[in-house]
């Protein structure tokens, strides 16, 4: 009888197997770890080699390694966006600036500032669709922002907004 050790490697501990000479083995549950993705038992440390739990047979004592690829952080895209023109829209992540089209990382909070051109002021800002008062605006990244200013000329009216409701 001989053990089969598994070396999960920085995830989840996996219990130890007893098995009889040239026996396969059944494969256990998975192991998990934080921020990766599990991709098989493998025969030696640097995982080159996979374990096939259908074929390959134990003739001595082993131990399987368990080998992980990093999840990428889920992400969300900021797009800025200035209507008709007269000043700009600015988005940072701490004292990072973001790019329209630049990526976050979901959770991130993002502060947007409009800065209008001389004798303009901010008509209103949308993020996402709903207008939002006050600037700086701080908004948490859960899914993709969209985040648009107008302008107009000091001293005219202002864009007015409705809801429409259908029955």
């Amino acid at each position: 009888v001989y053990t089969v050790t598994f070396n999960a490697q920085g995830g989840s501990a996996v219990l130890p197997l007893k098995v009889g000479q040239g026996k396969t083995i059944a494969k256990p549950t998975d192991p998990t770890k934080a921020s990766f993705t599990f991709d098989g038992w493998y025969k030696e440390s640097a995982c080159t080699t996979p374990w096939n739990f259908a074929t390959d047979t134990v003739t001595a004592d082993i131990t399987l390694y368990a080998k992980w690829t990093p999840v990428a952080p889920a992400t969300v895209t900021v797009t800025l966006a200035v209507k008709d023109g007269h000043g700009k829209l600015t988005a940072k992540v701490g004292d990072t600036a973001l790019q329209s089209g630049d990526s976050v990382k979901k959770g991130t909070d993002i502060t947007f500032t409009a800065e209008p051109d001389t004798n303009y002021e901010v008509d209103y800002v949308l993020i996402n669709g709903k207008k939002e008062a006050g600037l700086p605006i701080t908004v948490t990244a859960d899914k993709d922002i969209t985040a648009t200013v107008k302008f107009k000329a000091q001293g005219t009216s202002g864009t007015e907004f409705f809801t429409v409701t259908y029955n």
